[in-house]
């Protein structure tokens, strides 16, 4: 898929809709590292993945991968209640802390809520990547604070 993707940004007549690739890398196995590819704009790595790989922070997770996989991608490495780290594809350095609610209610689904956010103002060609971060913390914390996905 990610192959048929950069044939259609390639395309000269397709430079005015050019898509965006982002990848995940979550589950913890080593076949994940095979996403990062030429072409990809913006990764996601989940805690458990940089612990797999035997990286003990988000900030040590995002140099190795920089350096083992150089491009110019953003990445962005959310580290559980604890900060998110991100680089842009210049390699500016960002951080987010969290936003969790008084009360959690329900963790599961609070990391493809932060992606989602990410990918939310990416989307609206948001150059910033300070304000993707904080928008996308506030969401998964305010996630945490309600069971599944429907607010009361």
């Amino acid at each position: 898929m990610i192959h048929a993707i950069r044939c259609w940004n390639n395309e000269p007549d397709k430079q005015h809709a050019k898509v965006t690739i982002s990848v995940e890398l979550e589950k913890p196995r080593q076949s994940n590292l095979d996403l990062l590819v030429d072409g990809v704009d913006v990764v996601f790595v989940g805690k458990d993945f940089a612990r797999f790989l035997g990286h003990r922070s988000a900030r040590e997770m995002v140099l190795a991968l920089k350096q083992s996989h150089p491009g110019s991608y953003t990445i962005f490495c959310p580290w559980g209640s604890s900060d998110t780290i991100a680089m842009d594809a210049c390699g500016h350095w960002y951080s987010q802390r969290t936003y969790p609610p008084e009360v959690i209610r329900d963790s599961l689904g609070a990391g493809d809520t932060f992606v989602a956010g990410c990918i939310f103002k990416l989307s609206q060609n948001e150059r910033s990547l300070s304000v993707v971060l904080e928008f996308a913390s506030r969401l998964a914390g305010r996630k945490l604070g309600y069971y599944g996905f429907d607010e009361p």
